[in-house]
């Protein structure tokens, strides 16, 4: 089980480094691209809401990473949750009104390896949260 633990790190921390860098490239390029054209909402609320998610993780996610691999911390799921809202800024910056040419791949990219990623996180977290020792009630 530790083996499989530790296979479960590596993938988390590589995962996470690998997507920072995709969501920082898919920020630069929503920025330099075109305003997107979306009807009812203003389309530069939908860019800075995108695009701030995505820097975001993108210089947070390294010191994550950092963190995890040098055992420090631990994944939780309230890492995994921050996780699902940057793979959901992915998806929505795929979106025909929001995406530029080239952010495309790097959005794609980022979600086939959020999957396995988020995968990672979620099995760490609940074997830590398996590994907090319960008190008696004597």
């Amino acid at each position: 089980m530790q083996i499989l633990s530790e296979i479960y790190r590596k993938t988390f921390v590589a995962g996470v480094i690998v997507i920072s860098v995709l969501s920082a490239a898919s920020a630069v390029l929503l920025m330099l691209g075109t305003p997107p054209r979306i009807s009812r909402i203003d389309p530069a609320i939908v860019t800075i809401a995108v695009v701030s998610m995505l820097v975001l993780f993108g210089t947070v996610g390294p010191l994550i990473a950092l963190l995890v691999w040098s055992r420090r911390r631990r994944p939780s799921i309230l890492l995994a949750i921050v996780f699902i809202v940057v793979m959901f800024s992915h998806a929505v910056s795929l979106g025909e009104p929001v995406a530029v040419p080239g952010q495309s791949l790097t959005s794609m990219l980022a979600l086939v390896l959020g999957g396995l990623t988020g995968i990672a996180i979620l099995v760490l977290a609940i074997e830590n949260h398996r590994a907090v020792p319960v008190p008696s009630a004597l």
